[in-house]
């Protein structure tokens, strides 16, 4: 028994379903709380999936004991890389921009558009550097990209607008 559950970890490819387990675990219980990961956060643990995804496959098949195991590998490993990498680049491209500000003398994190235009910006309140909340505070809306300002919209706690 030991000695298939060390065997089971040496494989790179089984540490990292254990891994995004843990990862849409702990996401989905601070969903439940009211929070969310903050981007940064989540782009570095997509990062460790994918080179632990890929390493995991090149082991797999390296145990493998057939002539044609370094055709097989790199043809895995080009498919993986592609799809993953493909991805990856839609989630980053049309995510939304964050950053911490401060506004009206609280530490924020600024949420805005990054794909085309952004007429909008949300606010939300900071919890620490991996986590914020995710109820909108604060909603401003432009016109345009460059545009003129149009409103600005408060929050409450519970997602009521505050006169």
């Amino acid at each position: 028994m030991k000695k298939s559950i060390t065997k089971f970890f040496k494989n790179m490819l089984y540490d990292t379903i254990i891994y995004i387990i843990l990862f849409i675990l702990t996401g989905f219980i601070l969903n439940q709380l009211g929070y969310t990961y903050l981007r940064w956060f989540i782009y570095i643990n997509m990062f460790i999936i994918l080179v632990g995804i890929i390493t995991g496959t090149i082991q797999t098949i390296s145990k493998r004991e057939k002539k044609s195991k370094l055709i097989i590998k790199a043809i895995a490993v080009t498919i993986e890389l592609f799809i993953l990498l493909s991805i990856d680049l839609g989630y980053i491209l049309f995510q939304d921009y964050e950053e911490i500000v401060y506004k009206d003398n609280k530490k924020m994190v600024k949420e805005t558009h990054s794909f085309l235009t952004s007429n909008w910006i949300n606010y939300y309140d900071y919890k620490n550097i991996f986590i914020r909340r995710k109820q909108v505070r604060i909603y401003e809306s432009h016109n345009n990209y460059i545009g003129d300002y149009k409103e600005t919209i408060y929050y409450d706690d519970k997602g009521n607008i505050v006169p």
